[in-house]
């Protein structure tokens, strides 16, 4: 694994500095990269702690959100793939998962954008209007997902 780097003295402007490096307060060891199968993947390898010889794969990735309206039937058979997916991690390993939720309403604005452009009256231009103003509104107060 690696080693420290140590404190360092650093002078500049008459002065003398005993400075700590950044690397030395991060538990990377190194960054690492798999083809297999066709695809790329890459991961952080982290040390755990003090313990140079325990280590932590760090993967990042993006896949679909489950919806919060899903009918029952549905729901089964999502957390159903999920568990045969996890039924091959070794006895004794852990996993930790990070999740967040981002969103995005660009596509439903150019989709209103476009029928506002293509209205036959005024009338439903103001509430195709209205409707994108409260999408957007919507969108910003973290509510619409």
């Amino acid at each position: 694994m690696k080693q420290k780097i140590g404190k360092q003295s650093v002078s500049g402007a008459g002065s003398e500095t005993r400075l700590t490096p950044f690397e030395d307060a991060l538990h990377l060891a190194t960054m690492l990269r798999v083809s297999m199968n066709g695809r790329d993947i890459g991961a952080y390898l982290l040390t755990k702690g003090i313990q140079k010889d325990r280590l932590c794969f760090v993967f990042g990735f993006d896949c679909k959100g489950i919806h919060t309206t899903l009918r029952p039937e549905q729901i089964d058979t999502l957390f159903n793939n999920i568990e045969a997916g996890l039924k091959d991690i070794p006895s004794g390993e852990r996993m930790t998962l990070h999740l967040g939720s981002f969103s995005s309403d660009k596509e439903r604005q150019k989709e209103l954008a476009s029928l506002i452009r293509n209205a036959p009256s005024r009338d439903i231009k103001y509430l195709l209007m209205a409707e994108r103003a409260r999408i957007k509104e919507l969108t910003s107060s973290g509510i619409r997902k």
